[in-house]
């Protein structure tokens, strides 16, 4: 569903619940910054939230921020989404020689009450299957060429989730597993979102 179906807070909600889904324990908050420096492959946990605009100036927030990165051995990232503080962040990022790159789509679905009672999605028949945050890491590890290192530290990540964590595989009608489907996240509420690489917004580092 595109963004224009939601309303302004259910897409600040949707932002927070996968801010929260991929909590890691490496974390601190620098001037309204959530600074997040996990080792894995999901750049959300290894990354730059700039999630308030807080008292510095950007220039004074990134020498805060950058040289964690270099003491945790991974390449600065500043994730730009719509909500990203101050605004026209990513204009001074590249002012400054950040680069934009890998552009990513948040996928929402309202429910997945449709697929798990009609056993379908779209036009293609598929199944949804509950697995465990271990055995779910080594899957999307496997299908990105994750390290060890990284599939570890994704697998502790989901595990130890602020929120509760329901992880889903989807399956054709061969049985086979959709290796281009990412964590599905369950809030308290009830309230169900998943991530898919694509086309959308950029980060920058």
């Amino acid at each position: 569903m595109t963004a224009d179906v939601f309303e302004h807070g259910w897409l600040v909600r949707i932002e927070e619940a996968g801010l929260n889904a991929s909590a890691p324990r490496e974390q601190r908050v620098i001037d309204g910054w959530l600074v997040r420096l996990a080792p894995g492959k999901a750049k959300r946990a290894r990354s730059i939230q700039p999630v308030a605009p807080g008292r510095l100036g950007i220039d004074k927030k990134l020498a805060l921020c950058l040289p964690l990165f270099a003491a945790a051995e991974l390449p600065p990232i500043v994730r730009i989404t719509p909500f990203a503080q101050p605004a026209r962040l990513d204009e001074h990022l590249a002012e400054v020689g950040m680069t934009r790159f890998d552009d990513s789509l948040v996928m929402v679905l309202p429910s997945l009450d449709g697929i798990a009672s009609t056993g379908t999605f779209d036009s293609g028949a598929a199944s949804l299957e509950t697995v465990d945050a271990r055995s779910f890491a080594a899957w999307v590890g496997a299908a990105r060429g994750s390290s060890a290192r990284e599939v570890a530290a994704h697998a502790d990540r989901i595990a130890n989730a602020p929120v509760p964590h329901h992880a889903v595989a989807v399956r054709d009608r061969c049985g086979r597993w959709n290796h281009e489907c990412e964590p599905g996240f369950v809030e308290r509420n009830g309230t169900a979102f998943g991530a898919a690489e694509g086309r959308g917004r950029p980060d920058r580092q």
